[in-house]
């Protein structure tokens, strides 16, 4: 996602500075650090840095933007990814979607295999989550400039190969998505269909066009072993708030129309 951020929004920057959390499956890892290195080395960027914040102190602007997507998300109806593109834009002025795939299945950004790519190129970082600060210049290719904290002393990594060769137009392998298990679409067929709007029941939950393994893995044919429309069937009330009602014993909250609370601790 970085790189197609890059690709299509960077205006041609020549200098990029980073700021992310630690969480180490996303941001702080030694291929986040070799794609860094690989856009000076391939001229794309002269100079890049990243800065990690402090663990405990890792709130920043993208949170609040969540907050508002959050406040805005508890009080839509959400039955189809189109439905959840249209309540981010809703949510703020600064909340944009970037969908990776359509609705009907098609790929919008595509997902490339940085790691096989890099393994051949670059070396790993020893002891990366110890650091706080790293710095790439187009002026020392290969070279990582790694701090602990901001004024701390440098520590250079050399990370490019022996014999590796860095091809300006060359781009790693595009994996495919690999898509929901069956399993998962006869969740949603049977599950979860009966509370969508009629109009986005054959987007959200289609019919799934496999058989059902059951638990002693036998293959059930729709139509034969189980009704393959009962979920259709079904007619459920249907309410952006709440799709049943609870007992009448509990109280309706005056402000939200949810059970459970009243105005004052309305959530």
């Amino acid at each position: 996602m970085v790189h197609f951020y890059l690709k299509n929004h960077g205006l041609n920057s020549v200098s990029i500075h980073f700021n992310a959390d630690n969480c180490t499956g996303q941001n702080k890892n030694n291929t986040v650090i070799q794609y860094l290195l690989w856009r000076v080395m391939t001229g794309l960027n002269a100079s890049i840095s990243i800065s990690f914040l402090l663990v405990g102190h890792t709130k920043f602007s993208p949170d609040w933007c969540f907050g508002l997507l959050k406040q805005k998300f508890r009080k839509a109806e959400v039955d189809s990814l189109d439905d959840f593109i249209q309540v981010v834009e809703q949510s703020s002025a600064v909340n944009k979607t970037q969908p990776v795939g359509s609705g009907n299945g098609e790929l919008i950004v595509e997902t490339l295999d940085w790691c096989s790519y890099f393994a051949t190129l670059f070396k790993k970082i020893k002891g990366i989550k110890g650091f706080q600060h790293f710095v790439v210049n187009a002026t020392s290719p290969g070279v990582v400039a790694a701090r602990q904290s901001v004024d701390g002393p440098v520590t250079q990594f050399n990370l490019l190969k022996e014999d590796a060769q860095i091809m300006e137009d060359e781009l790693p392998n595009i994996l495919p998505p690999k898509g929901m298990s069956t399993e998962r679409k006869w969740y949603l067929y049977e599950k979860i269909r009966p509370f969508c709007r009629y109009e986005c029941k054959d987007v959200t939950c289609p019919l799934p066009d496999a058989p059902r393994l059951t638990g002693s893995s036998r293959q059930s044919t729709p139509g034969v072993d189980d009704p393959p429309d009962l979920a259709m069937e079904i007619e459920v009330p249907h309410s952006p708030r709440q799709s049943l009602e609870p007992p009448a014993t509990q109280r309706k909250c005056g402000n939200c129309g949810q059970f459970g609370h009243n105005r004052r601790t309305c959530p």
